[in-house]
Order: C-alpha cells, then sequence, then structure tokens
C-alpha cells in the first residue's frame, strides 16, 4: 500500500467519525427546540433556521481564513484544532439551559467547521489528476456513512434522553482529535505552502482571488445554487418527515441512514467507474438530473414508502456535487487548493445563511393555520428550482470553456 494511500484512508476515517458526531444530532433537534423554547414544530423550524444562518455567517467569516493558514502551516493543525473546538462544542450543548446557549453553540462551531474544508484540501494533496474524482468520491463515501452511523445512533439515543446524542458526539468528535494528533501526517510539503495574507484570507479576498482563474466564477456559481437546493436537508427534513408523515425521532434516524447509505454507495462504488466513463461534466450532467427530478417528486408525497423508493435516486444527486468539486479543483495550482476550498467554504456559508432561512420560512409558511395551501413539501420545490438554476448555469459555462478551447488549440495550430 502506498503512502498516499494510507493517509487518505485516516483522513476518510477523521472525517467519517466527525460526520457521525455531526449527524448523531439532527433527529432530535425539533425536540431539543421545542423543549427550550416551548414552541410549536413550525415555530421550531424557524428558528432552527435562524441557528443555521448564525453557524453559516460564523463558516462565511473565518471558512476563508482557516483555508489560507492551512496554505501557509498545513491541512494538519487546522483539522485537529476544530476537532477540539467541534468537541467542546457538544459539550455546550449537553448543558444548554435555554435557546442562547443554542446560539453561542452554533457560533463556536462554525468558527471551528472547517475541518471537512479542510480535508478536501488534504486530499487534493495526496491525489493526482487522475485519481481525484476517485478520491472525492470515496470522502464523499466517508460522509456518506456517517450519515448512516450518525442519524441511526441519534434517533435511538435521543428517545432515551434528548442530551445523550450530544455526548456521545462529544466523545466521537474527541477520540478522533486524539487519532488525528498521533497518526495523521502533514499533506502540504514545505515548498508547496505560500505566505498568508489577511487581504486575501477573507471571504471578499478570496472570492477575488479565484477570478484570476478562467470558468472558475462561474462554477462557484454553479456551487451556490446546487447548494442552495441540497440545503433543504438539512434545514427541514426532520420537520418535514415529522409533519407530512407523523414519523418518530428513531424513524427521521432510519431514513438518514438509509439516505446515507446511498450516498454511500453511490460515492464511494460508483463515483469513479461513471467519472471514467463518461467524463467529469457528464457526471456532473447525470447529478443535477436526479436532484431536480428527486426534488420536485418530493415536494407533492404524502406517503412515507414514496420517500424510501425515490431515495436511490435521491442520493444520484450527491454525483453533481463530486463532478463540479473535482472539475474545480482542476483549475488552480497546487499551492492554492487551500484557498480554492476556502472559496467554496464562503460560498456554501454564503448558502448556508440564505437557503434554511428561506427554506424554514416556507416550510413554517406551507403547515401553519394562515397558508394558503397545506404543503409540507413546498422547500423541496423551491430546491428542484434552485438545482435547475445550478444545471443552465454548468451548461452554458461548459458551452463557453468548450469554445475557449477551441479556438486557443485553433491558434496553437496555426502558430
Amino acid at each position: 500500500m502506498t503512502q498516499s494511500r494510507k493517509h487518505l484512508y485516516f483522513i476518510l476515517l477523521v472525517v467519517l467519525l466527525e460526520v457521525v458526531g455531526f449527524g448523531i444530532v439532527i433527529p432530535i433537534y425539533p425536540k431539543l427546540l421545542i423543549e427550550l423554547g416551548a414552541v410549536s414544530l413550525s415555530q421550531a423550524a424557524i428558528i432552527g433556521g435562524y441557528l443555521i444562518f448564525v453557524f453559516a455567517i460564523m463558516q462565511f467569516i473565518f471558512g476563508p481564513i482557516m483555508g489560507g493558514l492551512s496554505d501557509r502551516y498545513g491541512r494538519r493543525p487546522v483539522i485537529l484544532i476544530s476537532l477540539v473546538a467541534i468537541s467542546l462544542d457538544y459539550l455546550l450543548l449537553v448543558y444548554a439551559p435555554n435557546l442562547w446557549w443554542l446560539v453561542i453553540g452554533r457560533i463556536i462551531g462554525g468558527v471551528a467547521g472547517s475541518t471537512i474544508t479542510a480535508a478536501h484540501a488534504y486530499v487534493t494533496d495526496i491525489s493526482s489528476k487522475d485519481n481525484r474524482a476517485k478520491y472525492f468520491g470515496m470522502l464523499g463515501a466517508a460522509i456518506g456513512t456517517g450519515f448512516i452511523l450518525g442519524p441511526a445512533l441519534g434517533g435511538v439515543l435521543g428517545e432515551i434522553d434528548v442530551r445523550m446524542p450530544f455526548k456521545v458526539a462529544a466523545i466521537f468528535v474527541a477520540i478522533t482529535a486524539v487519532f488525528g494528533y498521533f497518526l495523521l501526517p502533514e499533506s502540504l510539503a514545505e515548498d508547496k505552502r505560500r505566505k498568508f495574507d489577511i487581504k486575501r484570507a477573507n471571504p471578499l479576498g478570496t472570492l477575488r482571488q479565484m477570478t484570476k482563474y478562467k470558468w472558475v466564477p462561474i462554477l462557484l456559481a454553479v456551487m451556490f445554487f446546487l447548494e442552495m437546493a441540497g440545503q433543504v436537508y438539512p434545514s427541514v427534513w426532520t420537520f418535514f418527515t415529522i409533519e407530512r408523515f407523523s414519523w418518530t425521532i428513531k424513524e427521521v434516524g432510519y431514513s438518514l441512514t438509509a439516505f446515507g447509505f446511498l450516498m454511500a454507495v453511490v460515492q464511494g462504488g460508483l463515483v469513479a467507474p461513471i467519472s471514467k466513463a463518461i467524463g467529469n461534466k457528464n457526471t456532473a450532467y447525470l447529478g443535477f438530473f436526479a436532484t431536480t427530478t428527486t426534488m420536485f417528486i418530493v415536494g407533492f408525497i404524502s406517503q412515507g414508502w414514496v420517500l424510501y423508493a425515490f431515495l436511490p435516486l435521491m442520493a444520484m444527486g450527491g454525483l453533481a456535487g463530486v463532478g463540479v468539486r473535482t472539475i474545480l479543483s482542476l483549475q488552480v495550482p497546487d499551492n492554492a487548493q487551500g484557498e480554492l476550498q476556502g472559496a467554496i467554504t464562503s460560498i456554501v456559508s454564503i448558502v448556508a445563511f440564505i437557503s434554511p432561512l428561506i427554506m424554514t420560512q416556507i416550510f413554517g409558511y406551507f403547515t401553519s393555520k394562515d397558508a394558503y395551501v397545506y404543503l409540507p413539501g413546498a422547500p423541496f420545490i423551491a430546491a428542484a428550482c434552485f438545482a435547475c438554476i445550478a444545471a443552465t448555469l454548468f451548461w452554458l459555462g461548459s458551452k463557453a470553456s468548450d469554445k475557449t478551447k477551441q479556438v486557443t488549440e485553433t491558434i496553437m495550430e496555426n502558430g
């Protein structure tokens, strides 16, 4: 086994354990918000949107800083410090007596939530252009596997004690930090590091730097609308399934586990052969089609078994993100990969304080007594529209890129 392959497996373990810690708390969030705020489910969904907003603001500000620091000091210290902070965040949530403690916890979590970003930069460091899509797919599979184990544990533990999942999450992430300290090597060589510049290591500065690379700005716009669609899952999945199907916390956990399993299968077993067979662009197109189709259908379903029936196609939607992210990583040099991941984090963070507010407000209205029509799936219909916009931008950008490439090749041939 090569050294880079060993490093890959360990970073996959780091990501797996962190996502387990994240996924374990998802099923119990509505119950916790109702308990601490003494509110209805619809009101809890809106409050949940505000908490995601706070988390995203922090990530928007600090994500590029962490990306810049990882380009200067390496990926390892950023990952380890983030893991320690996330573990402390979960401990804080264990003892939260009111909603304000949740706000403080989301602030800490947002500042520290750069581990996945640094992990993508880590994978870029140890991969080649030929196997990068495969490695990103394996990273996506680790994330999917984390969502298999996390929500299942959260659903079971949440039925016992609504705070217990936070305790277990803190332990999982703390163990990950300890393993990382002793076993995780640095991936960024000294000669590939660049000086840290605060003017570049901020959301606007980082995004401005990305305009130097052709096709990157429009790809980041694609990521923006793709993430706008994808935020429907963490924002309203739990609220939607409880409202529409009257599911218990345990049943919500099982549904997320099934979805996570299918995502792991798609990204761990199908990304590499699909991208090799049809290319990164067509892989992304396939993901766009799956995302748009399933989200539109989910918006109108009224039976839980129908949701399960469409989970495989829903999981195929993850191909879009892998395809776009792989193409993005091939547009910038090695010493700017952390900066690129910081830019992507900025995009994701902007989305994360816009989309959840939109999705939860839509859900809150269409499940309230004042709604013109009762439609709990309305956020998924909105998500389908965002996915359509992302696919259209990707198609327009691809055409422009292909035309530029053809012109360049013609000029070179004519000397």
